[in-house]
């Protein structure tokens, strides 16, 4: 009998949104072994194998009997891979797709998963298994991959067994998936080198704050010199924050799909305001706001019921996601990850989204805007001015960072 369960409001918010880890590699790839080894993941976690379901007003996550996921592999090219995934993305046929791009000593895998699937951490953690699971292949060693009897739990679901029945609010309504499809994004990249990474890092502690702050204080700078139909100084930081460690008992990576609250920061931004010290007010008021549990109360409010995202510009806001430093891929026979990068295929809400993680002690920095609502001229320019920033800050001997529209360049 087939796998599954109703969708809740939490997931049904963030549907439609597919999202990959990207690595690169350098060296040799074997697509047998790699198709296997997400063939095996997907037995392991059979949320991948799903697709979606409408019956009524409501949304079901099933999974068909012996159905997986397609494996694409493309001999050369490179992003418009990646597009052509988000461009033709399906709920009713699939919720994940593994995307392999072979070439002469280098190449790519993207493995995509739908939003209402998994968040930042769950996709994360299904990478390292895929990851750990072609290692495994290629040395030989006798696979034992527990074949997945469950789906993850709903995040109210999670959410009530943590903080009980009479915290939890009453749903308002079932949200409609259709109130918050988004459009494709407009995706913008700044590269440091690891030189520049490391002189960043220096400039942050020698200031007694964090890179993240840093960033959060160059960026509400950049959009307030280009918020320029309006006297409003006052601007606000979001902050996705990763719950599962802040309840008890804590959440596994996979036990659910979506478990991040948000935090908020509201400060008031000039055109000239120092963004060092910006950067450390909105850090403080983060933490604030997290010891008092407000990205907590945040996503229980989504479990409710919300209305659509807003319509028209929203500069005056920022959504800032600090994926941390990621951690180095071990080793595999034949070939070495070089990379690590995010793509982001859609933008549902107004705000400019911004993605910072650092890899092999190199920053990058994903900035993706609505193309229906920024022009790409916009957008270029507001990038231009946070990689302004950052090489202020670096000083002249360490250069600007680089600034691209293209996440990956074409293996040949």
């Amino acid at each position: 009998m087939p796998l599954e369960r109703q969708l809740d409001n939490i997931e049904l918010q963030v549907m439609h949104y597919p999202s990959a880890v990207v690595v690169e590699y350098q060296g040799e790839l074997v697509p047998e072994a790699m198709q296997e080894a997400y063939w095996q993941l997907c037995r392991r976690h059979p949320v991948l194998r799903t697709r979606v379901e409408r019956r009524g007003a409501d949304h079901f996550l099933v999974m068909p009997d012996e159905t997986f996921p397609e494996v694409a592999v493309h001999d050369g090219g490179g992003e418009e891979h990646l597009r052509r995934v988000g461009l033709e993305w399906r709920l009713d046929r699939a919720v994940s797709q593994l995307t392999v791009v072979t070439g002469s000593g280098r190449g790519l895998v993207a493995m995509f998963t739908d939003h209402l699937i998994a968040d930042g951490k769950a996709k994360s953690a299904l990478f390292d298994e895929l990851c750990a699971l072609y290692g495994a292949i290629l040395n030989g060693t006798p696979l034992s991959v527990e074949v997945g009897t469950a789906l993850p739990a709903a995040p109210t679901d999670v959410l009530r067994s943590r903080v009980g029945d009479e915290a939890m609010p009453p749903v308002v309504h079932v949200s409609d998936p259709r109130d918050f499809v988004g459009v494709e994004a407009l995706r913008r990249y700044i590269r440091l080198t690891e030189r520049q990474t490391s002189r960043l890092v220096a400039v942050a502690k020698a200031n007694g704050t964090s890179v993240h702050a840093v960033l959060c204080g160059v960026i509400l700078l950049a959009q307030r010199r280009h918020w320029t139909d309006t006297a409003e100084s006052k601007m606000v930081c979001l902050a996705p924050v990763n719950l599962r460690e802040r309840v008890s008992p804590r959440v596994g990576a996979l036990d659910t799909t979506n478990f991040i609250g948000v935090s908020p920061a509201e400060v008031k931004v000039e055109p000239d305001t120092d963004p060092i010290a910006l950067g450390r007010e909105v850090k403080q008021l983060l933490e604030t706001a997290i010891a008092n549990r407000q990205p907590e109360q945040e996503i229980l409010a989504r479990t409710s019921g919300s209305q659509s995202p807003p319509v028209g510009q929203d500069l005056g806001t920022a959504a800032i996601s600090n994926l941390g430093v990621v951690p180095e891929y071990p080793q595999v026979p034949l070939l070495r990850i070089v990379d690590f990068q995010v793509f982001t295929h859609c933008v549902k809400g107004a705000t400019p989204s911004y993605a910072a993680y650092t890899y092999q002690g190199r920053l990058g920095i994903e900035a993706f805007y609505r193309s229906d609502l920024y022009p790409a001229a916009q957008a270029d320019g507001l990038v231009a001015e946070i990689g302004r920033e950052i090489g202020g800050l670096l000083g002249d001997e360490y250069g600007d960072p680089v600034m691209t529209s293209v996440l990956v360049s074409d293996v040949p």
